[in-house]
Parts: structure tokens; sequence; C-alpha cells
């Protein structure tokens, strides 16, 4: 479904300064309805990729392909999820007129919003709080505004950027559960950059391990064959989690 395809990535950091490569050389391909994460230490560019796939930058070099057509821009077909959600939603805005705000953009009248709102909001469990304000719902919750806002305009793919860095351990958690929830619900493709080991393995088909940038490329790609739901205290948990650390720990001791 996505394909990248020998991506590289420079930028000129100061006028007159010569351009530092940040990713060199990305290959990958993800499938349709896969759940794929971007694991790596700060500054190894899991950001920047994310937001060359949403068409917010461009490559410097390499292919980009959705469904066999390049990617130049961004669209309708990826929708990106920031760690921020108060920045994310409009505070003058009710939940379900925030659900409901990507499809009144695209031209569809309240009658026809109505009913594609009301499901996903019934999807994320946030029915009864539909006329709430952002102000009004704690941090997961507004997390699950986001999701519902998203789906509503039935994006291919979900990128998701650390989206639940801010939030408590018992409330990430939560969330955790609530996103393969709604995954499997709804099969979409999601790509989620961490730098959190125990949350890619709770929540991956497959982890990307990234190496430290500049010149950041993908060290391993694992799949990991744990059955859902995955339980952190299992032994078998456990030796996936040192595997994956083992990769990981020299790229973030070598800056």
């Amino acid at each position: 479904m996505l394909a990248i395809r020998r991506l590289e990535k420079s930028f000129v950091l100061r006028r007159g300064g010569a351009a530092v490569r940040v990713l060199a050389g990305i290959d990958l391909e993800i499938g349709d309805g896969e759940f794929f994460c971007l694991l790596g230490a700060s500054g190894c560019g899991k950001t920047t990729l994310l937001n060359i796939l949403a068409g917010f930058e461009t490559a410097s070099a390499g292919a980009l392909l959705l469904d066999g057509v390049p990617i130049t821009r961004a669209g309708r077909d990826r929708v990106v999820f920031f760690q921020n959600a108060d920045a994310a939603l409009f505070p003058w805005l009710t939940a379900e007129e925030n659900v409901g705000f990507g499809l009144r953009i695209q031209g569809l009248d309240r009658a026809r919003r109505a009913p594609v709102v009301e499901r996903f909001l019934k999807l994320v469990g946030l029915w009864d709080d539909r006329q709430k304000f952002p102000r009004q719902l704690s941090g997961g919750m507004k997390q699950r505004i986001q999701i519902a806002r998203a789906l509503a305009i039935d994006p291919a793919i979900l990128l998701m950027d650390e989206p639940f860095a801010a939030l408590d351990a018992i409330t990430r958690r939560l969330m955790h559960t609530e996103l393969l929830r709604i995954w499997a619900a709804t099969g979409k493709t999601v790509v989620f950059v961490t730098h959190d080991v125990s949350e890619a393995l709770v929540l991956a088909d497959r982890v990307g391990v990234m190496t430290r940038g500049p010149n950041a490329g993908l060290k391993a790609v694992l799949p990991i064959p744990l059955p859902r739901p995955r339980d952190p205290g299992n032994p078998r948990f456990g030796e996936t989690f040192a595997r994956v650390e083992a990769l990981l720990l020299p790229e973030a001791q070598s800056g």
C-alpha cells in the first residue's frame, strides 16, 4: 500500500551553510491495514519522515508511493495526529462539531454529516459527551475526538506522532486499548511514531528501529509475533522487549 524507496531528506540549517542529510536511504513497505511503529531516539528523524509521508515536507531524493501513486502534497487520504490535542481541536466547537468539521469543509450539509458524526462518536465512546467543549474533556477524551474526526473523513492512513506522550501512564495504557479496538473495527493503516519500546510492542504488527541522525536510516524492521492483547508481564513480551532494546540502546547512547 505505502512504498518508500531510497528516501532522503536534507536541510540547510543556516544561510550559506552546507546541507545536512537527516534521512539517508529509507526503504520500507507498509501493507494495507497494518499497524506499523517507527521507533527511535530523539533527533533520529522520525517526525521528519512522518511529515514527508503526510505531504507537509518534500523528500530531497527517492520515491514515496501510495497505492502506486506518488505522494507530492498533503491529502485527505492521510491524516496526522499530534501530541497536543488542545492545539488540534477547535475550543469554540463542541465535540460533535469538531468531529464534523472536516465533513463540513468537504461541503456535506448537516443532514449528511449527522449520521457519520454519530457513528464515530459512538465508536470512540463519546456520544454522550457530544455537546461538551474541549475544555470540559479529559486528555484521553480529546485524543479520542481527534481519532473520531479523522475517521469521519475516511482516510487511508492514520499518521500518529507520539499522540499519547502527554498523558499519564494509566490514561496512556487505556488509550492503547482504545486505539487497538478502533483499529480492529476500521481496518485502517496506522503509522505510529514513538520512542517508547513498550508502547511500540503493545501496538505494532511490525516495528522499524531507526538509527541515530544525522544520516538516519532503518536499522531493522521486526515483526512482533505476540498475540493481542499483549501483556508486558508476559515472558515472551519481555524477551521481545530485550531484543528491540538491544537494537535501540546503542543509537540512544551514541549521542
